[in-house]
């Protein structure tokens, strides 16, 4: 039988730690950078979390754009730490040329971890246990809530 200790709260917040919100988390989708950038300075004192996808416009194939989708589906299942300080905004690869050309983007889809404005981490590929890492050491060195609720 448990007892309420120490380490039976240290485990139940260890097995919140790897949830994500039963909700998943609310993604915003950009028309354009200039609302890219709005949206991350509007979001001071969060990690912003910014999925570059291919998409039709900018001529990519029908398995690309897919591929894309696929991994924004996955997204909802990933623990990226409590959803009041993670934002989530996704961009179309032809409606961000100048964001890609500043932030080295060579490869789609690519994820941007944006903290105060700058870019601080680039996970590039469908790689979400690296990205949930990246947020969640990014929300832990920053004094914010690494927990999902």
């Amino acid at each position: 039988m448990w007892r309420a200790s120490g380490i039976h709260r240290m485990l139940f917040q260890a097995m919140r730690l790897l949830r994500p919100p039963p909700d998943g988390y609310p993604l915003a989708e950009m028309p354009n950078e200039a609302v890219l950038a709005d949206f991350v300075q509007d979001s001071v004192g969060k990690v912003v979390v910014a999925f570059v996808i291919p998409d039709q416009e900018a001529g990519y194939g029908t398995a690309a754009v897919q591929d894309g989708k696929k991994f924004l589906g996955i997204l909802h299942r990933v623990p990226l730490g409590d959803p009041n300080c993670v934002r989530l905004a996704v961009i179309g690869a032809s409606r961000a040329p100048r964001l890609m050309q500043r932030s080295e983007v060579l490869a789609l889809p690519t994820t941007l971890i944006f903290w105060k404005k700058d870019v601080v981490e680039t996970v590039v590929g469908l790689k979400p246990r690296e990205l949930s890492v990246k947020v969640r050491f990014l929300l832990r060195r920053e004094g914010l809530n690494v927990f999902a609720v």
